[in-house]
């Protein structure tokens, strides 16, 4: 469990770096976009 909390963090780090990189080029589609289908 102390893995997967491990995982989820770094995952949640990792998506705000690439918000931040990805805002300044263009609009990259977040996971949430994703699980909704919004760009499918």
């Amino acid at each position: 469990q102390d893995h997967y909390a491990t995982l989820l963090h770094w995952y949640e780090k990792d998506e705000e770096e690439l918000r931040k990189k990805t805002n300044d080029r263009s609009k990259a589609p977040t996971i949430e976009e994703y699980m909704i289908g919004d760009h499918l």
